[in-house]
């Protein structure tokens, strides 16, 4: 019990758990999941979608109880007892500091003063005691700390970023084969509705819940964890495009929509459908990396967006033409599956490309999409990722046509303009 109150208080931010997360913790202690999905319906009655780490705590251990007894649903003088015995036990100190008597506590639940206490007491009493789990927590606060400055000393701060923050508190961290992206709700809801298509997973990177780390001041930054597309890459080479015609969403502020909308105009975003946030590309002759960050991809236009994208696969010595026709494949499924889904409407999110810089190595590549802190459910086509993914996909094949390199801008304009119309018209 003391090790779920801590699980519970500690991992989940804003005291929420969510259905899939109950019933993942609860089987691994044990019984059927129809029993806890019984329970969990019990404690979520309001269908908030989420229960409180103290209904979390008291609804399992009340469910023992009068499983063991009589199982009338309700706790006698002797059950309550029982009870506030096994609550003294997770503390050495806590029976010293309050000693309470049984029949007190029993009073205290009872609230229509019956002589029994029913689910409904017992829960409501636990969710109204905050000091009772004070308690508990104290005792036990030393003990997490130092599981926590275990875990700390194991992350990292990930390196291989072509865009966002690195090298500060708000960059993301590494930890074995994961990354640690900073907790979002809108971004942590989106990975959970993922879970109910698991047909569309594989465009996107492997999610594996949320976690917390001790930071430099001392208190508790919360995590998604997600899978590290660069791992197993010697010279991961890489590149983030921001997709999408626009880039903020429906329920943007009015400071937001203003200067998102500048710089989607300003960048290609308006015109092409996407544009880039980054790249990261191995030099093989001077053995470092090329960077080239937001600014730089803001500053691109519509004209010179193919040779921009051409500074990804060149390292130096050679222009990577088998990494262009490794990625083509891997955009156009990403693009027919678009064309197909109309659960997902995306703002602001990414197209991230990893390729192996190291030349000594087999060509291998990773196209998978990224950021999801503006995605909404719908129930139509994302016109908006489509178009981008669409010139994208005609950059490419620009790129890896051995005849065709010269010709790059030609063979995207047409589409390009005719499409920008398209979007414009249908936003006005």
């Amino acid at each position: 019990l003391r090790r779920v109150f801590d699980k519970f208080s500690t991992k989940y931010p804003n005291n929420k758990m969510t259905k899939t997360e109950f019933i993942e913790e609860m089987t691994q202690m044990g019984g059927q999941k129809e029993l806890w999905l019984s329970i969990y319906s019990f404690f979520d009655s309001k269908k908030q979608g989420f229960i409180s780490p103290k209904s979390f705590m008291v609804g399992p251990k009340f469910i023992a109880i009068i499983r063991t007894s009589d199982a009338n649903g309700e706790l006698d003088t002797t059950e309550v007892a029982d009870l506030l015995a096994q609550l003294f036990t997770l503390t050495d100190s806590f029976s010293k500091k309050k000693a309470l008597s049984v029949d007190d506590l029993v009073k205290a639940m009872d609230a229509d003063n019956d002589g029994v206490v029913s689910m409904e007491e017992f829960v409501s009493f636990c969710e109204n005691e905050g000091d009772l789990f004070e308690k508990i927590s104290e005792c036990t606060k030393a003990k997490f700390l130092t599981a926590l400055d275990v875990q700390a000393s194991k992350t990292s701060e990930f390196s291989h970023q072509a865009g966002g923050h690195t090298g500060d508190e708000k960059g993301m961290k590494k930890q074995g084969n994961n990354i640690l992206k900073h907790f979002s709700d809108k971004e942590f809801q989106f990975y959970e509705d993922l879970k109910e298509y698991p047909k569309y997973q594989k465009y996107f990177p492997k999610y594996s819940g949320r976690t917390q780390v001790k930071n430099s001041a001392g208190g508790l930054d919360h995590f998604i964890i997600l899978e590290d597309l660069t791992h197993g890459f010697e010279k991961p080479c890489i590149m983030d495009l921001k997709m999408g015609s626009r880039t903020y969403e429906n329920g943007a502020s009015v400071t937001k929509r203003l200067i998102q909308g500048a710089l989607d105009e300003m960048s290609t975003s308006f015109v092409s459908g996407f544009r880039i946030v980054g790249i990261r590309t191995w030099q093989v002759t001077a053995k470092d990396y090329v960077v080239k960050g937001k600014d730089w991809g803001v500053s691109v236009n519509t004209k010179g967006l193919g040779d921009a994208i051409k500074v990804y696969f060149n390292n130096g010595k050679e222009f990577r033409r088998d990494v262009v026709k490794a990625i083509i494949p891997e955009v156009e499924e990403i693009l027919a599956w678009f064309r197909k889904q109309k659960v997902f409407e995306f703002f602001g999110s990414s197209v991230l490309m990893v390729y192996e810089g190291d030349t000594s190595k087999p060509c291998k590549v990773n196209v998978r999409l990224v950021d999801f802190a503006h995605t909404n459910k719908t129930t139509k086509h994302d016109e908006g990722y489509i178009h981008g993914l669409e010139t994208l996909q005609s950059i490419l094949r620009a790129l890896g046509d051995d005849d065709g390199k010269e010709a790059l801008n030609k063979n995207i304009t047409t589409h390009v303009i005719k499409k920008a119309l398209s979007t414009a018209a249908s936003q006005k």
